[in-house]
């Protein structure tokens, strides 16, 4: 079937398209979302424009620009001055957007630290320009692949289709290719690759198989890597803070992490890095001691015996293997939890 003649799905009630040209963007300022009105014609240019800038597709896009929140372009607009600027603009912007004489400002380069010590150049579009990104309805593409009955997941522009050969992957490709023509996009070739499921990460997350062939999702080695370098940095004795103190911090990071890959099906990863986690405690709260006799006392007020303070004591500068042995017993996991470490596993 030509994709000319796909059609599209209609929402579940009566809907009549915006017909006005040069309107302002009205409720654009709410946090109020409706959905992108659904027409039975071809996947024109035209019709598809008029999809993009009805109001309902708009506030939606602007719902999610403003949750998203992020800093100014070039033009040095933040979120809240484009909502005043739009309410003049919009009509002008629109109109250049119908007729295709729309053309989005420069990036603002901005360089981020990378794992490696290098920096990464990123470019920030001004908060019009993502607005107009969002706007745009790859939903179109979820569809064709439906119909075509494959198996995909899709995240913005990023799009991963599995199939059962390479070449089938590489036909799929090719369609795909000019199903983005017709929609005025074109792929990002130096990500876009024919290549197995195994090792290839998806927003964080990989696939692996267990005995049987049962696949499941686990947590990129990447982002594993990335996760363990900021325990580092929030666990390093040199910043002079509390247990207490480190812990809160702990705190907010690690929730969010683990609520972001919480559909990971990887629990014996998890409790490992929750064992790596403890004994870096162990061995921070050991370095914040320092002296033995430091930590005899220390270790008495938590319920430690003579002879248990004493040996950790007498060890008092070998952090590591110190946390590893009497640490261990006298520090368990319900320490932790009592001072509010939160747990992956």
């Amino acid at each position: 079937m030509l994709l000319d003649h796909a059609m599209h799905q209609k929402s579940g009630k009566p809907e009549r398209a915006e017909r006005g040209q040069g309107e302002a963007l009205p409720g654009i300022g709410r946090d109020e979302a409706g959905l992108a009105q659904r027409e039975p014609e071809g996947l024109g240019r035209t019709d598809l424009l008029t999809q993009v800038v009805a109001r309902a597709n708009m506030v939606r896009a602007w719902k999610r620009v403003k949750a998203n929140r992020g800093s100014a372009g070039v033009d040095g607009l933040t979120i809240e001055a484009t909502i005043e600027y739009l309410k003049t603009e919009w009509p002008r912007i629109r109109e250049e957007l119908q007729t295709g004489t729309y053309r989005p400002q420069p990036l603002r380069r901005v360089q981020i630290p990378k794992s490696g010590g290098d920096k990464r150049e990123l470019g920030i579009p001004t908060v019009i320009d993502r607005l107009i990104q969002q706007a745009l309805l790859l939903d179109e593409v979820d569809r064709e692949l439906e119909r075509r009955g494959h198996r995909f997941v899709r995240y913005a522009d990023d799009n991963n289709v599995y199939v059962r050969s390479r070449k089938a992957g590489e036909r799929l490709l090719q369609g795909m290719r000019k199903l983005y023509a017709r929609l005025h996009l074109k792929a990002n070739e130096s990500k876009t690759a024919v290549t197995g499921a195994y090792g290839r990460k998806f927003l964080g997350f990989h696939f692996w198989a267990r005995p049987g062939s049962e696949i499941k999702r686990a947590v990129a080695y990447k982002a594993i890597a990335t996760f363990k370098k900021r325990i580092r940095q929030i666990t390093r004795r040199t910043k002079g803070r509390s247990l207490t103190e480190v812990v809160e911090e702990l705190r907010r990071y690690m929730l969010g992490w683990k609520a972001y890959f919480e559909l990971a099906q990887t629990p014996g990863i998890f409790q490992q890095l929750d064992e790596w986690l403890r004994h870096r405690l162990r061995v921070l709260q050991l370095k914040h001691w320092r002296r033995g006799t430091t930590m005899y006392r220390e270790l008495r007020k938590i319920g430690a015996s003579e002879a248990q303070a004493a040996r950790v004591a007498g060890n008092a500068r070998r952090w590591w293997h110190n946390s590893r042995l009497e640490l261990n017993r006298l520090m368990p996991i319900a320490y932790f939890d009592h001072i509010g470490v939160p747990r992956l596993s």
